[in-house]
């Protein structure tokens, strides 16, 4: 065998040039063949979720790794002080005990593909849940993703105490040791666990889901995304709100999605003292009956309310499953009375006071 370099016992020779071309060869035909594979895959199951470059390079980079420790294991032949399993199992730091925590080459490398594998397993089981779950009537949007988020974290928590196990590490011995600092995280940092405790009651019970219309301290919010300690909210500005999760429980919140698919709302207008009240029913109820977005299958209800200081007051009161509208459904119905009492005659008074000025004659 024709030797190229010989230095301290490892020699190079041309059969482990030739291993090595023909592995990183092998490498770049399965990248080229898997990428194509994995498009057509995932288009013939129809499993695309906006993941697949995602795909493609957790592939490649697991075929580098491959690639990285065959060509070690071809240079490890006839070479005894040069071997794979001498460069896996070099540590880098921690304890020579065997079975006690230590860093070595090999774990690191273990750790990277755990994590590659963690992120392929996660990308993969969204698009299961999707696909198995789309056309089902007993669940909507908001329990996939409840269903995305738990198994997101069950994964997480396997990954963690598999990669303290590559590390050697006694997850028993290390939950005694710091059971103590856990307890004084837990006393100093109570408010983050209750926040996370409420997370969990969230994401379990249901009551509030991704896409329900809230109410909260008098502000309609929209649920657009539920973490472990705190959601995110759009409120009727497209602003994005970070409430904490103790406060969706703890608090008083009215959910409008779960209330009813419709909604009561009402719009309150004062008309002139003399004016015609029947003719002010008539109209207010005109102006709900007219207006697309208010439900005909539900009672529209036209509301005497007050003797006022300088009106008579009246409320509208309407239903309509359109309740993320409700701002502008308000405002338009409001320009139709407008409209409506100018053609009748009917006006709306503004307030009035009468001033009298008494003149202090000495």
């Amino acid at each position: 065998m024709i030797e190229i370099i010989n230095i301290k016992g490892f020699s190079l020779t041309i059969l482990h040039i030739v291993l090595l071309v023909v592995t990183w060869m092998i490498v770049f035909f399965l990248k080229k063949k898997s990428n194509k594979k994995i498009e057509v895959l995932l288009q013939k199951y129809n499993w695309n979720f906006g993941k697949e470059n995602v795909l493609n390079k957790l592939v490649n980079q697991l075929l580098v790794i491959l690639g990285v420790l065959f060509s070690v294991a071809v240079l490890g032949v006839g070479n005894k002080v040069f071997s794979i399993s001498g460069i896996l199992e070099y540590k880098l730091f921690g304890s020579s005990e065997p079975n006690h925590f230590k860093v070595t080459i090999g774990s690191i490398i273990s750790i990277l593909i755990i994590a590659y594998v963690a992120k392929f397993i996660l990308n993969l089981s969204k698009s299961l849940i999707y696909k198995s779950t789309k056309d089902k009537e007993w669940i909507d949007e908001g329990q996939q993703y409840i269903i995305n988020r738990l198994t997101t974290y069950v994964i997480y928590v396997l990954v963690f105490f598999i990669i303290l196990k590559s590390l050697n590490v006694d997850v028993t011995q290390l939950l005694i040791a710091s059971s103590g600092i856990l307890i004084g995280f837990g006393l100093a940092l109570q408010l983050i666990f209750k926040d996370i405790i409420s997370g969990f009651m969230l994401l379990f019970d249901g009551t509030i889901k991704i896409g329900d219309i809230l109410e909260i301290e008098g502000e309609m919010v929209k649920v657009v995304q539920i973490n472990i300690r705190t959601s995110y909210v759009k409120n009727l500005d497209s602003k994005i709100i970070v409430v904490p999760n103790a406060k969706l429980t703890e608090n008083k919140v009215t959910n409008w999605t779960i209330s009813e698919k419709a909604t009561r709302f009402n719009v309150k207008v004062g008309v002139a003292y003399g004016s015609d009240t029947k003719l002010v029913r008539e109209l207010l109820y005109k102006a709900a009956l007219d207006h697309p977005k208010v439900s005909k299958n539900k009672p529209i209800q036209i509301i005497f309310d007050d003797f006022g200081d300088s009106s008579l007051d009246f409320q509208l009161f309407f239903w309509t499953v359109h309740t993320w509208e409700i701002v502008v459904i308000r405002s338009e119905l409001r320009f139709r009375i407008d409209q409506l009492f100018r053609a009748n005659n009917v006006q709306i008074p503004f307030p009035q006071r009468d001033l009298h000025l008494i003149s202090d004659k000495r």
